[in-house]
């Protein structure tokens, strides 16, 4: 018998094996077989294990598919286990939100098969950008933005309708710092991200983006 609350991943694995079976995913041999071996102790896993296991076989064995092969993975199985990434937006409205945004960004870095070290990037960038939000706007969002040109990437995007900040140059430059420290986690996603900009008029709010690609 399976666990509680497991009756829907079985269900699902079988419809994504069948699918595989019958050739309706192009995808290699190895592939299936992975696939295959994890379902076996499917009834032990959770849905985000799974996912997680899945989308690393996808992307070493799909190649440039990879994000059609996830799409139609979610196809298959009604989207019961999140395969594909997709944006998402996360309000920032205290200290808690700060880890979803982090947890949210480290997922979808996954699912863009984005490597662990690459991974571990995109989450820090997307909690010190809601920290900043947090502390200096109090309130605020953070998009997570799946690009695909020019080529498969994640954009941190936060924005806030709070002070603004006077001379970012200044502030990025390290020439100001506040008793909070003002500047530090700015000028450490810059250093991080592949791309970075900032837009901020005082008293309207502030927006950042930073862009991290697949290597």
């Amino acid at each position: 018998m399976h666990p509680a609350g497991s009756v829907d991943i079985v269900r699902m694995s079988e419809r994504l094996l069948s699918a595989l079976e019958t050739q309706r995913l192009i995808v290699t041999s190895a592939l299936r077989e992975q696939i295959r071996a994890l379902f076996r102790s499917a009834g032990t896993l959770d849905h985000d294990r799974i996912a997680e296991r899945v989308v690393s076989y996808v992307w070493l064995f799909g190649g440039d598919s990879a994000p059609q092969i996830l799409v139609e993975l979610d196809r298959v199985t009604q989207g019961v286990f999140g395969f594909a990434p997709r944006d998402r937006t996360i309000p920032i409205t205290g200290e808690a939100s700060i880890v979803v945004a982090r947890t949210e960004a480290k997922r979808l870095a996954m699912k863009m098969g984005f490597r662990p070290v690459l991974q571990t990037k995109v989450a820090t960038a997307a909690s010190e950008l809601s920290r900043n939000i947090y502390m200096y706007a109090g309130e605020g969002e953070i998009i997570l933005q799946v690009r695909t040109t020019p080529r498969n990437g994640i954009a941190v995007i936060a924005r806030d309708r709070g002070p603004g900040i006077a001379d970012v140059q200044a502030v990025l430059a390290g020439q100001f710092q506040s008793r909070t420290g003002m500047g530090m986690g700015l000028r450490g996603v810059r250093s991080i991200a592949d791309a970075f900009s900032i837009r901020s008029v005082p008293g309207e709010g502030t927006e950042v983006i930073a862009e991290f690609y697949r290597t």
